[in-house]
């Protein structure tokens, strides 16, 4: 027993022939075969586990054996970020590019004329933003009795006055949050809700206009209509009270009253 302990010592751990402990120290011996026993088990187990995970199980070929798809996307390497240019070289001779000019002094200067249409979104110093103080310098808002007393073409500039106002209120207010200013915001705020607040009364004077402009139709739609039955029933009227007994008597009476005339 102690001498196939020990052959199996040697097996397992490889040992020389010639350091073979004797065989009397095979009892001792018992835990090391025990341990490097268990040990090369484990790495099997461990070679056979890992072995496995470098090759699951797939129904997909492999990759060797895929076919090759061919290239479908024509634009592909072609990017703007990179510059990678165009595939196919383009021809350009026709349009020469613009030179930058590089001078200032050389450069030239577009003159705006005073009444174009893009000043109606700054205000009337022309600035890029007003200051809070003139913002803040404005008036109230029209009532709906004020503008129910006004024109056509009064209530159609008044509203266009609006709009150009709110216009260049906005551009002020981008142009504030982009160099974050901090200030004149508040003003701002009141003094667009004035300019909604006269633009919704303008709408409002306007329905009631067209309210009562339908209202009015309406009336004389129906006077119309009154007026066309009453003369259709004036005329039915006349037609029953002509007979044609009235006539033919009327006709002999005449013819008796030409018999009973004197003889000259």
């Amino acid at each position: 027993m102690a001498s196939h302990s020990v052959l199996r010592l040697s097996r397992s751990a490889q040992i020389d022939s010639r350091y073979m402990p004797p065989v009397f120290l095979a009892p001792a011996l018992q835990p090391f075969l025990c341990l490097t026993t268990s040990n090369t088990a484990s790495q099997a187990t461990s070679h056979h586990h890992h072995h496995h995970q470098h090759h699951p199980f797939s129904t997909t070929p492999p990759l060797k054996i895929r076919l090759r798809n061919r290239e479908k996307n024509k634009s592909r390497g072609v990017s703007a970020i990179r510059r990678t240019g165009p595939r196919v070289p383009l021809s350009m001779s026709k349009y020469p590019l613009p030179e930058p000019v590089w001078d200032p002094p050389s450069r030239k200067e577009f003159k705006t004329r005073d009444d174009h249409g893009l000043w109606g979104f700054f205000n009337e110093k022309r600035t890029a933003m007003t200051a809070p103080e003139d913002l803040d310098a404005h008036g109230r808002a029209w009532t709906t009795a004020e503008l129910a007393k006004k024109s056509w073409e009064d209530l159609w500039t008044i509203w266009w006055r609006c709009v150009r106002e709110r216009n260049y209120l906005a551009t002020e207010a981008n142009e504030r949050h982009r160099v974050a200013a901090g200030y004149g915001e508040a003003e701002s705020k009141e003094r667009v809700a004035e300019v909604v607040k006269t633009m919704r009364r303008i709408r409002d004077v306007l329905r009631d206009r067209q309210y009562a402009y339908d209202e009015a139709q309406n009336i004389v739609d129906t006077a119309e209509f009154w007026r066309e039955e009453i003369e259709a029933n004036e005329r039915e009227t006349r037609e029953d009270d002509f007979s044609p007994l009235e006539g033919e008597e009327s006709k002999h009476l005449l013819e008796q009253l030409k018999g009973q005339r004197p003889m000259a």
